[in-house]
């Protein structure tokens, strides 16, 4: 064995025991029609944390590692859930340009590179109404969305939709 060997087999030993795990970028994820952006700082810990999205909407995420895998439950301010589902790792790390005030040199500014990770939906994702009442779930792979089931009124909102349309496409001779 050379020595090359031995240093690549010494960093894996190092990096499955958690040495490794520097959570030195942040891990953005899409929260509605915003973004919001979860800052993991150096040494991770794999735990729940509590994040305050808006108007006393929160999320617990149950981070699994640095790269943002992830399970995320999302509450509304009287602690109803409203959504649930996993995140699997980033690809690889994004970078976005922004535009930033210059701290050593007042009213000028300057643009600076962020890398940050962008986790992808994956599994069954379930959303819930105010109440606690199952609305919708869908089902992702790996970002990619595959499959929407409708539940209560908004299933039976989409079977009379579905009724209507396929009534007009019959008066027109579609089939």
């Amino acid at each position: 064995m050379n020595l090359k060997t031995l240093i690549i087999l010494f960093l894996s030993i190092i990096s499955n025991f958690g040495f490794g795990q520097q959570c030195s970028l942040p891990i953005q994820i899409d929260v509605g029609n915003s973004t919001e952006l979860l800052i993991i700082f150096s040494q991770a810990h794999f735990s729940a944390d509590t994040i305050e999205v808006i108007d006393g909407y929160y999320s617990i995420c149950y981070l699994k590692d640095c790269r943002g895998a992830m399970r995320i439950e999302t509450y509304n301010k009287n602690n109803v859930l409203l959504e649930q589902g996993e995140y699997v790792n980033s690809i690889d790390t994004f970078k976005t340009c922004v535009v930033v005030e210059d701290a050593f040199n007042p009213g000028s500014s300057k643009v600076i590179v962020k890398q940050y990770f962008q986790p992808l939906k994956n599994g069954t994702w379930t959303y819930y109404d105010g109440k606690g009442k199952k609305e919708h779930e869908e089902i992702w792979d790996n970002g990619i969305l595959n499959q929407t089931k409708l539940f209560g009124k908004a299933a039976q909102r989409q079977k009379r939709h579905s009724k209507r349309m396929n009534r007009r496409a019959g008066k027109h001779g579609i089939k």
